[in-house]
């Protein structure tokens, strides 16, 4: 069975997948302090700008999004195996377990490394999910903007 990382990351992705060219409400402090050293503009991709946006709104609603993701992944059962071990070891548990994943996956440098991955090979459907994606950044509050990012991830499962 998958980990609790491949869970959370392969959500990550697929958010970020979805990246266009926005960038998150925040405070010009708070993107100092999340913002990743980001590529000369010669050398990004593509949606690059707004992966990273939508990676740094994930990590900076980190308390609600996880909690979002993995609810969404236990109720669809997906990867296959999810629903199964959220009964074996408990909500709590997987929470707590993704958690602790995601403060590698939600670091700078995992954000950079993912986001060019992600924006180097341009996805089909591209125009509907740069749309999705912006309406979720649009969201000023985290449960609002968890919820929106799950939902576009688990609408391509």
């Amino acid at each position: 069975m998958p980990s609790v990382r491949q869970f959370s990351l392969s959500l990550a992705l697929s958010i970020a997948a979805a990246c266009g060219a926005s960038e998150p409400k925040s405070s010009p402090a708070a993107q100092e302090v999340l913002a990743p050293e980001v590529k000369p503009s010669a050398e990004k991709y593509e949606g690059y700008d707004t992966c990273v946006a939508v990676l740094r709104r994930q990590r900076e609603c980190t308390d609600t999004f996880i909690p979002t993701l993995v609810d969404a992944r236990v109720r669809n059962d997906h990867p296959a195996g999810i629903a199964a071990k959220d009964r074996e070891i408990g909500r709590d548990a997987l929470v707590a377990m993704a958690l602790d994943e995601w403060k590698d996956d939600s670091t700078d440098e995992a954000i950079d490394r993912n986001c060019t991955a992600i924006t180097s090979d341009e996805p089909a459907g591209v125009p509907e999910l740069v749309q999705r994606a912006e309406a979720c950044l649009a969201e000023t509050e985290c449960a609002a903007f968890s919820a929106c990012a799950v939902d576009i991830v688990s609408s391509r499962w």
